[in-house]
């Protein structure tokens, strides 16, 4: 019987709306504050659409007398999020909509992405593509990219698939190297129309031109668990190590986690393994990535609450404690420890009373579902609660 940890499409489709969503709203998403809800009062001004939750400010969709572009786009993000300051998402499309009329590329982008994931505005795919579609004229394939890989693992129809398709070859003949590294993981998972995925090769081999780091960790995985219908750990393997001799990154941190975490199916958990991997390639990593690798392989081994509580204290003093990314690793390193950061964190807002001991209590599952309902961005909490992105969201914030 297939292990969980087997990379399914679900899986595949999280790590890639994770990464494609990496404008500022990434940074709110994981913010833990009560949900806003509109207000009444005699001085705010009638509600302005369905859309909008809060009354209006004293802001207004003018430009500041003197403000930057830069400026005002932020402005009007925030406006449409209600980040530090009170929502108002139709003044903050205004002030977008402005700064996209004096020749900002950037709002363009910002304002398709909100249109597409539909979290702060109403999801509207046609808004979203023509401002992605002005900004590719512009030089600026960010966008279409982002739409066609949504596309590509949301499809529901073939005219879903070959929209997908067309956006990410749009993005990869720009220069977007990773677009072509999403065809290559939508060839592999059968996601694109019969013609394109049968173009597997081609898609690696232009991802790997345009020097995209990530198409070897699709080539990995390919021999992992499809190659031929018959998985070669040993060739994956070897595909990563001369990824990993030659600098990739990517691979090397990939090496290190499939040793330091197993699979769950063909590779199992070899720690030492796992080191002499980052002993041999880490001097290729930046210093940074070297020191992450080297303690998510401490936490690892960590077992006690005394244990967790020395390094916790480590952990908190790094400075990616609050990456999502980084909580994530933490939590397929060491679930036990993630599970106790979780409880530390909500303990310090009395949001939890038990015992830190890295348990999944009824106490601390029950304090984890009441949190989960409170963050902005709630899509980042599973329905199963005890998963590395719903802990990542919890704790980094």
């Amino acid at each position: 019987m297939l292990n969980t940890n087997f990379p399914t499409f679900k899986a595949r489709r999280v790590n890639h709306m994770r990464r494609i969503f990496c404008v500022s709203l990434a940074g709110l998403s994981m913010m833990l504050i009560p949900t806003v809800h509109a207000q009444s009062s005699t001085n705010s001004a009638p509600a302005v659409a369905e859309q909008t939750v809060a009354a209006a400010t004293t802001e207004t969709a003018l430009p500041n007398a003197g403000e930057s572009l830069s400026a005002q786009r932020e402005r009007g993000e925030n406006l449409i999020t209600g980040w530090n300051t009170t929502q108002n998402k139709e003044e903050g499309v205004k002030l977008l909509e402005a700064a996209i009329e004096k020749g900002d590329r950037r709002s363009l982008i910002i304002l398709g992405r909100l249109y597409m994931d539909g979290q702060f505005l109403k999801r509207d795919h046609r808004r979203a593509l023509d401002l992605f579609q002005r900004a590719a004229k512009n030089g600026d394939f960010e966008g279409v990219e982002a739409l066609g890989e949504t596309l590509m693992w949301d499809a529901k129809t073939p005219a879903d698939r070959r929209e997908a398709e067309r956006l990410l070859n749009l993005a990869g003949t720009g220069g977007r190297g990773s677009a072509w590294t999403t065809l290559a993981y939508g060839a592999l998972y059968d996601k694109l129309s019969s013609a394109a995925n049968a173009n597997y090769n081609t898609y690696v081999e232009k991802a790997r031109a345009l020097g995209d780091a990530q198409i070897e960790i699709v080539e990995a995985e390919r021999l992992l668990y499809r190659a031929s219908r018959r998985p070669n750990p040993s060739a994956a393997i070897a595909s990563l190590e001369k990824a990993a001799s030659g600098g990739n990154s990517e691979a090397i941190k990939y090496l290190v986690k499939l040793y330091r975490d197993g699979n769950g199916y063909n590779v199992k958990r070899n720690l030492a393994k796992a080191r002499a991997y980052l002993k041999k390639y880490g001097t290729k990593l930046s210093s940074e990535t070297q020191q992450q690798q080297a303690f998510l392989l401490q936490a690892a081994v960590a077992r006690s609450s005394t244990e967790f509580s020395k390094l916790a204290h480590t952990a908190r003093a790094r400075t990616d404690f609050t990456s999502t990314d980084f909580q994530r690793q933490l939590y397929q390193s060491n679930q036990n420890f993630s599970i106790y950061l979780a409880q530390d964190k909500l303990r310090e807002k009395n949001l939890y009373k038990g015992p830190l001991n890295g348990r999944a209590t009824t106490r601390t599952m029950a304090s984890l579902r009441d949190v989960c309902k409170t963050l902005v961005w709630k899509g980042n909490c599973d329905k199963k609660i005890l998963s590395d992105r719903s802990l990542a969201a919890i704790i980094a914030n």
